[in-house]
């Protein structure tokens, strides 16, 4: 494994094979993935970049620790001598200095930087010895002592002409502070009888540089005599042959002295995440506003542009997608041909749901020389917006055009997701699998393959899958999210939200887990602490429409209709083209009486996402609940065309058949195994609507009492206690139906109460379950209510129908709700 590592970026990056990924000094614990395309912005304009080959990631971090223990240092040491700033905070950052040059590797490097420039004119030590120790003080007097040298030193360097370095001035001047070359000559030039030794070191120090004997002899020409630069070059010879080349190698750095960029960029980038980790947005555009600036006027556009896309990544970290999306949008405008800039350009618009502007920006990024990852992002818009042939077909075409790109990985990817996206799982999964065989390294694949296997309801061969990624990647954000989520389709809820803890312990400024979390939350029941979780998200994460939709779920289920449809609204105009917003949109629609709309809705999303499985069940499940049963068996029929494993299809198609009275044909579509999942608590529900169908109360009430108290979710526990109710009522237990219900506000619940306070003679209660009913609930609900209301002379109404009608009209609003 090769690394390469930088102090001023405070991060480490590690290649093996075609798989890089990277740590960052101050989040020691968080491993992130990448790709060799994203290597120059990784570390983007750090000019202290150290290439170590066969390395391991301890002495990696080693030498990261190191070195930005040494960055921090000088920065430090910058502004306790800076006589423009607060003594207090001189004070602090002496302290702070102090600190960090405790470790000998620490100060040696801090030297070797300091003696490469002299201190500025308003730089002083006044005042600092209380916060100074002995051995700072000492390397302060130091250093004061030599500036004259190093003012000599530095003229000396900066008069060399440009034409001696072959291209590689800043490299060179780094090498020779890094090895401490200005150091020992500042050092010789102060006593005479080291200055042979000291010109002999430079010669061994720069030996790595092209041209470096011209280089060390004009540099040196005014320290020393001829006779004494003879003998250090006759010194520098010996050596050469006795020492192997030096390991240091740094890669070509911009054309501008060194030292100015440490203390233009490398101070002012640092700033820049300081006040983004802080939230002081302001503060962070107008640190970059000055940094760009510098940029603009002291080197080439492009290390402007990457500086921008660098922090822009970092303003993704942290959640910040509008000065991500600012930052590489003027990286777009400063470099107009920089396609990596119009990459991450179309990643922020997507990453917003401004489709549009996303795929004009990958078709830049395509036409700017990035070929492969511009087409491959205008299939992935073209899938979310609904337009999946289009869509597989590019994403073909570039894995065939590109076969020998590197990241080609990244559009196999996206191949198999948009297959998942049609509902072709197991084409999905081959995909997956073809990818994994010909790029073993790329644990987001494997990932990938462990979601088809969660959509295909292959638990335990999911569980197995991230289990496998995460003993080797622990880390892994993906992985451990989606570990998550197969612990809560298991109905381990549990185990499924302490998962979702550890995962935002260590990855606060993500989005995925938070919800997951907020999911798990509206599974088990606990309805307002799932709320509160999702505005919190929503607040934390405005570009996303999961929060959005989650608010809406969960104000649905506590029956605050017009909030929900608000909720949704909002939504839906904010995310247009997001096929679950306007789903849950419809749903909402329905909830709220609006029948026609809703049913219309539903076809206007089967018509724009025409494979949209969701949508098509959403649909079905309309007109099962308006007891539409041969129009919903067909739209069933349709969901079962596509995909025959679709489980809660098959179930709610045999609660229709329960309706009909055709028992054999439900249990044949019925599982035959103990529940676990949420569907398969639905089937259990429905087998025990057989029973009570048939009259076997027993064995119903068994069913439905084993379900009310053993399933996990929350939804199918008041599908179980409404069964309890419902059977009590035929057999006369008209208390205890009460006492099944009477937790749960639903307009089901409010009608089962109703018959069974004026079962009791309790008129009073009765007539107040029955205003709890709205007109605008479902029809064949509103029908049963006015037709209780005219049995029990509540609504002076005639009754048309005998009590018999109304307990098989309760089975049936039963079984339309399941």
């Amino acid at each position: 494994m090769d690394a390469l590592v930088s102090g001023v970026a405070a991060r480490v990056v590690f290649i093996s094979g075609s798989q890089v990924s990277y740590i960052d000094a101050d989040r020691p614990n968080e491993r992130y993935n990448s790709t060799r395309a994203e290597l120059p912005h990784l570390l983007a304009d750090a000019h202290d970049v150290e290439l170590l080959s066969a390395t391991t990631e301890k002495q990696a971090f080693g030498l990261l620790l190191t070195k930005w223990n040494s960055d921090r240092a000088l920065r430090m040491l910058q502004i306790a001598l800076d006589s423009d700033e607060e003594l207090a905070s001189r004070h602090e950052a002496a302290r702070y200095f102090t600190a960090l040059v405790s470790a000998p590797e620490v100060q040696s490097a801090v030297e070797n930087a300091a003696f490469s420039i002299a201190f500025p004119e308003s730089a002083t030590s006044e005042n600092l010895e209380v916060s100074l120790t002995d051995s700072g003080l000492l390397l302060l007097e130091k250093l004061r002592s030599h500036q004259q040298e190093i003012e000599a030193v530095r003229r000396a360097w900066d008069a060399l002409p440009n034409s001696i370095f072959s291209g590689n001035r800043c490299k060179a001047e780094l090498t020779a502070i890094t090895t401490g070359a200005f150091r020992a000559l500042a050092e010789g030039l102060k006593e005479e009888t080291l200055i042979a030794k000291a010109v002999s070191n430079c010669y061994f120090k720069l030996k790595s540089q092209a041209n470096y004997r011209d280089i060390v002899h004009q540099w040196t020409v005014g320290f020393a005599d001829k006779q004494v630069r003879r003998k250090a070059k006759k010194h520098a010879v010996l050596r050469d042959l006795l020492e192997e080349d030096s390991e240091f190698q740094v890669p070509s750095w911009p054309e501008s002295p060194v030292h100015q960029k440490y203390q233009n960029v490398s101070r002012q980038k640092a700033g820049v995440i300081e006040q983004l980790e802080k939230g002081n947005d302001g503060r962070a555009r107008l640190f970059v506003e000055q940094l760009i600036a510098h940029q603009l006027q002291s080197g080439a556009p492009i290390y402007a542009s990457k500086s921008l896309c660098a922090l822009a990544q970092e303003a993704r970290r942290l959640g910040n997608s509008t000065l991500q999306l600012e930052w590489v949008v003027w990286a777009t405008k400063i470099v107009p041909e920089d396609g990596w800039a119009h990459g991450q350009a179309a990643d922020a618009y997507f990453a917003m749901s401004r489709f549009n502007e996303a795929y004009v920006e990958y078709e830049a990024a395509a036409r700017f020389g990035m070929g492969r990852r511009g087409e491959t992002g205008q299939a992935k818009v073209l899938a979310a917006t609904g337009h999946l042939d289009d869509a597989l077909t590019i994403c073909r075409t570039a894995i065939a055009k590109y076969a020998d790109d590197p990241e080609v990985h990244s559009s196999r990817a996206q191949y198999a997701e948009i297959l998942r996206g049609m509902w072709r799982l197991e084409d999905a999964l081959d995909a997956y699998e073809q990818a994994i065989d010909l790029h073993p390294d790329q644990t987001f694949l494997r990932c990938g393959r462990a979601a088809v296997l969660t959509d295909m309801s292959r638990f335990t061969d999911a569980l197995k899958a991230y289990d496998g990624i995460i003993s080797h990647f622990p880390n892994d954000l993906v992985a451990l999210c989606g570990r998550a989520n197969v612990l809560k389709e298991l109905g381990e809820l549990n185990a499924a939200l302490d998962a979702y803890d550890d995962v935002i312990a260590g990855f606060q400024n993500e989005p995925i887990p938070a919800f997951g979390r907020a999911d798990v939350l509206r599974s088990m029941g606990l309805l307002d602490d799932a709320l509160h979780a999702y505005r919190l998200a929503k607040a934390r994460f405005p570009f996303e429409p999961t929060a959005y939709s989650g608010i809406g779920e969960v104000l649905r289920e506590l029956e605050n209709i017009d909030a929900a449809l608000d909720a949704y609204e909002e939504a839906k105009e904010r995310f247009p083209h997001d096929c679950r917003i306007r789903n849950g949109y419809a749903n909402m629609l329905r909830h709220g009486g609006r029948f026609k709309e809703a049913l219309s809705e539903y076809d206007r999303i089967v018509r724009d996402f025409r494979y949209d499985i969701a949508s098509l069940s959403g649909r079905a499940n309309m007109l099962k609940a308006l007891g539409s049963y041969d129009s919903a068996l067909q739209a069933y029929d349709e969901v079962l065309a596509h995909r025959p494993d679709h489980t809660y299809s098959r179930y709610a198609k045999a609660a229709i058949y329960v309706a009909q009275g055709h028992f054999d044909k439900a249990l044949g579509l019925l599982p035959e195994h103990a529940p676990r999942t949420y569907s398969d608590w639905v089937a259990f529900h429905i087998e025990g609507m057989i029973h009570l169908r048939k009259g076997d109360y027993a064995t119903a009430l068994e069913i439905f009492t084993q379900g009310a108290h053993q399933t996990p979710f929350f939804n199918t526990r008041r599908y179980f206690n409404t069964a309890l109710a419902a059977t009590k009522l035929r057999l006369g237990l008209y208390q205890e139906a009460l006492e099944h219900v009477q937790h749960i506000n639903t307009a089901l619940s409010h009608v089962l109460m109703m018959h069974s306070y004026a079962a009791l003679g309790e008129i009073v209660a009765a007539k107040q379950e029955f205003e709890a009913v709205n007109d605008n609930a479902l029809p064949p609900l509103v029908a049963l209510r006015d037709e209780i209301a005219a049995h029990f002379q509540i609504s002076g109404r005639v009754p048309a129908q005998n009590a018999t009608w109304l307990l098989d009209q309760e089975s049936q609003v039963l079984l339309q709700a399941a």
